[in-house]
């Protein structure tokens, strides 16, 4: 691999780098550093009189191409680096794979990364913050005054590839640090930048990323083509990896390139209450998207693709419309107040009697939509077609599907004694423009029930919250957009006990309606006593809990082509799949590695699991599979993609009762076929 330093800074991260290659070197590592480009100054000169003098018999320094440049010469940063890529294109941009920006104090333009991407170039940067901390420049004091103020208490360093948005591009690789083992900002410095004691974490954190892009680019098809739960997590685009979209106040919002008709919905422990992101509450947001799940399955919400045990959901792309459509079963809080001391008799159309007290219910559900944003503010059906967010056709139909969805609900919730007292409901356009549900819908959040005679929802937030704003004001906003107050014990105990107990209650009523009450309540029990005390709930784990997987084992990478065109396939099904590249001759124990990992998964009841073998002729890789395990596994091999015919093979290989013995299967009828197997086991 070869790279190209941009440095506008001291050269001391890239002289560190270079003292590192040569020692690599020497044991046939073949990362090449073939130019520099620096803007002078005296640092940089010291920096390369040291280098020649310490390296000036090896070929690493001395085949080195030194292009200098100077931003003060040229009008705009755009025609700066246009000169800096018209110097690259004379020392042959083909023989370069990567640029590094080593303390390169420019924003490189979007038309400088196109080029580059065109012939295939990388660029990554060494940014010292985590990912999505700060960005610019003068990192080291900002960062040391927000630890002073209380608002973060572990920073650190990345490095990332380079994107138009600055400092936002990818995570290849970062490394933390915590600030509270630093007595001054001296020392915080030193941690960083190193010193006499230490290297520091910057220097380090770049090489570790260097050696990480080395084994990609030596990889004979690059990591792009193995989407395993941690390459995803990992954020590196390259790699399929999930890129932060949107962080809301509980919610966090992921895209993968692999994946670009889903979003990755992480469930976080955040709580909000009055538009303010409170606190944390450990364990609440695996059981919060539990109960999103349990609704989204029953009501059979369409936006829901699968979910996990943890604390993720995948769903379908859509346009969401910025309404909340509230629905109110009873008079009470703010409705109450306008109705008893504003005089609000007339609400969307709707006539309500002078003789209401607070509590009584409606004849018909009230509809009350607010806007969606920072702070909710009530709109009526009237402006909302006047505003021209939805026409009258449209509107007419979120009301219908509304209440449908809300009386559907509250019958369910009638027969195991939960009593609705309002909800909200989220809508968007799907691909083919019909009206979806989405976001939460019947959770604690987005709700008030009344469960035995006793309210179960955030209401105990809501009034600890109004009652001690200015104390919630008092502390800063954290890098999430969460305050991080310490709630009292009463408060957090009664908001994890409501959340689990409402999931408790639903779930056993869903088993006793399907006949299986006596051997899932239990275990549903247990579920929900791991679920408070997993406070683990990061997107790794709940990747790996998705709760129907599809893992592609490829022989050969090689087969590079063959694999996308079967996740391609199962896509179309809705099937999200991992993929693996280990040869049964050559390696069986990763093959074993693989299966142990989603066997045990399997045997926790996290997952459903079907194994997809991508081998050649000798099928031994579907053999090797399908002795060692009782989930089913089907051979879709490169051949079979241009064979006219399906053949049964192995016999060994095992399928659900009523299922064939596996075929070899095209990609095009795998995946209905994965979807029927799925439905059996």
């Amino acid at each position: 691999m070869r790279i190209l330093f941009f440095t506008s800074g001291s050269g001391s991260t890239a002289e560190y780098v270079i003292n590192k290659l040569i020692a690599y070197g020497k044991q046939g590592v073949g990362i090449e550093l073939v130019g520099w480009v620096y803007e002078p100054n005296e640092e940089l000169d010291l920096c390369f009189n040291r280098c020649k003098i310490n390296y000036g018999d090896n070929n690493v320094f001395n085949n080195l191409e030194y292009i200098r440049v100077n931003r003060n010469e040229y009008t705009t940063n755009k025609y700066f680096h246009n000169s800096i890529w018209e110097k690259i294109v004379r020392m042959n941009k083909k023989d370069i794979n990567l640029i590094m920006l080593l303390g390169w104090m420019h924003i490189i333009p979007e038309v400088f990364i196109e080029q580059c991407n065109n012939v295939g170039i990388e660029i990554v940067n060494l940014h010292p913050t985590l990912q999505y901390q700060l960005i610019g420049r003068d990192i080291y004091p900002k960062i040391w005054n927000m630890y002073q103020d209380g608002m973060i208490r572990e920073t650190g360093c990345m490095v990332h590839m380079v994107s138009e948005s600055l400092d936002r591009g990818s995570l290849i690789h970062q490394l933390k640090l915590n600030l509270n083992s630093c007595h001054n900002f001296n020392d915080y410095k030193e941690a960083m930048y190193g010193g006499k004691n230490s290297e520091g974490l910057e220097k380090q954190c770049v090489w570790e990323a260097l050696l990480k892009l080395y084994n990609i680019f030596n990889s004979k098809n690059n990591m792009d083509i193995d989407i395993t739960p941690s390459s995803m997590a990992s954020g590196y685009e390259k790699a399929g990896g999930l890129i932060l979209k949107h962080r809301g106040k509980v919610r966090d919002i992921y895209e993968s390139p692999n994946y670009p008709n889903y979003l990755f919905v992480q469930t976080s422990d955040r709580i909000s209450a009055n538009d303010i992101v409170i606190s944390y509450l450990p364990g609440k947001g695996v059981l919060l998207n539990q109960i999103n799940t349990f609704w989204h399955k029953l009501l059979g919400i369409r936006q829901m693709v699968i979910s996990s045990g943890g604390g993720m959901m995948v769903i379908r792309k859509m346009n969401a419309i910025p309404l909340e459509i509230i629905i109110r079963r009873t008079l009470t809080g703010s409705l109450w107040k306008a109705y008893s001391q504003n005089g609000l008799r007339i609400i969307n159309g709707n006539v309500l009697s002078d003789k209401m007290n607070e509590g009584d219910k409606f004849g018909v559900p009230l509809i009350t939509p607010t806007t969606k944003g920072t702070h909710d503010v009530p709109i009526s059906f009237q402006e909302i077609i006047e505003k021209g967010i939805l026409n009258k056709k449209e509107v007419d139909e979120i009301k219908q599907k509304s209440l449908d969805l809300f009386l559907r609900g509250e019958a369910f919730m009638k027969k195991i004694g939960i009593e609705i007292i309002d909800t909200k409901f989220e809508f968007a356009f799907a691909e083919d423009g019909s009206l979806e549900v989405i976001d939460e819908v019947f959770t604690p959040d987005s709700s008030r029930f009344i469960v035995d005679g006793k309210r179960m929802d955030k209401d105990i937030l809501r009034k600890w919250a109004t009652d001690n704003e200015n104390h919630i004001l008092e502390h800063k906003v954290l890098v999430d957009g969460c305050r991080g107050v310490e709630l009292p014990n009463e408060v957090r105990d009664r908001l994890i006990s409501n959340y689990s107990q409402f999931l408790n209650k639903c779930l056993s009523a869903r088993c006793e309606y399907e006949g299986k009450r006596e051997y899932i309540e239990g275990p549903y029990n247990i579920l929900i006593n791991n679920m408070v005390n997993n406070v683990e709930n990061n997107v790794v784990n709940s990747l790996e809990r998705l709760e129907k997987i599809a893992v592609i084992i490829a022989g050969s990478k090689s087969d590079v082509e063959h694999v996308n065109k079967i996740r391609m396939e199962l896509g179309k099904h809705d099937i999200l799949a991992w993929v693996y590249y280990a040869s049964a001759h050559k390696n069986t124990q990763a093959v074993m590695n693989i299966l142990n990992k989603y066997e045990t998964m399997v045997s926790k009841n996290i997952c459903k699991l079907i194994y997809i073998t991508v081998a050649g002729m000798s099928n031994a890789l579907s053999g090797v599979v399908a002795a060692n395990t009782a989930n089913p596994v089907i051979a879709c091999p490169p051949f079979a993609d241009k064979a006219d015919f399906q053949v049964n093979i192995n016999s060994t290989l095992q399928m659900p009762s009523g299922v064939p013995t596996a075929c070899i299967l095209r990609p095009d009828n795998l995946a209905s076929f994965c979807k029927r197997i799925f439905n059996m086991v």
